[in-house]
This record gives C-alpha cells, structure tokens and sequence, in this order.
C-alpha cells in the first residue's frame, strides 16, 4: 500500500495529496488541464514537488465528489491508497457542520475513491 495521503475540504476548496503527480511535471500539468475544464472550478494548481493538488471552485456548479471522481479516473487515485481527510479547523465547519457530518462526508468521500 502507498503511503498515506490526505484531503482537506472546505466549502468551495479541495486540497488533496496526489501521489501519482509528485515528481512529474507533465503529470501535474495534465491534472491541472483536466480540472481546470471542469464546470464551475475557478483555480486549480498541482505541485509536483509536494504532490499537493488546491482546487477552488463554485460549489454550485460542481463539488468535491465529481473532482474526486475526475481524479480517480485521470488514474491519480489508486484504489489501493489510503486516503485519511483532515479535520477541518475553521470555526464556521466546527460549529456549523459539527463532528457528526463531517464524519459522515468524510466517509462518503472514502466510499467514493
């Protein structure tokens, strides 16, 4: 199994851990091509040094799921890595969403990749 990677979410903003882009160049381009083409993403920057993929868009006209998705079948998202989200530390997702949903989009995003 790879190593462990993560994803950080906030309403409007994706920052995921893409091993498969770290170290190539050509790879992380392709990745931010694809993204960028998809409806309602206004910024998107992969970094081949960290592997680290920031994705901003409107969430309404896309969400965290369909980038996902397109990561996953770009063949970015092996099945076989372990994806741990990070707990988000905003106020406004502690007291708004509070720990039960976002255990729960935490798990439907694993279901997910």
């Amino acid at each position: 199994m790879q190593e462990t990677s993560y994803i950080h979410m906030l309403e409007g903003r994706l920052r995921i851990k893409v091993l498969e882009i770290k170290g190539s160049v050509d790879k992380a381009v392709g990745v931010e091509e694809t993204i960028r083409e998809l409806d309602g993403v206004t910024h998107v920057k992969a970094n081949s040094l960290t592997g680290n993929v920031l994705v901003l868009f409107d969430s309404d006209e896309t969400n965290h799921y369909h980038i996902i998705g397109t990561l996953k079948d770009l063949g970015c998202l092996r099945t076989n890595s372990r994806i741990t989200p990070a707990r988000s530390t905003s106020k406004w997702a502690e007291a708004v969403v509070g720990p039960i949903a976002q255990t729960l989009i935490e798990r439907a995003i694993l279901a997910l990749i």
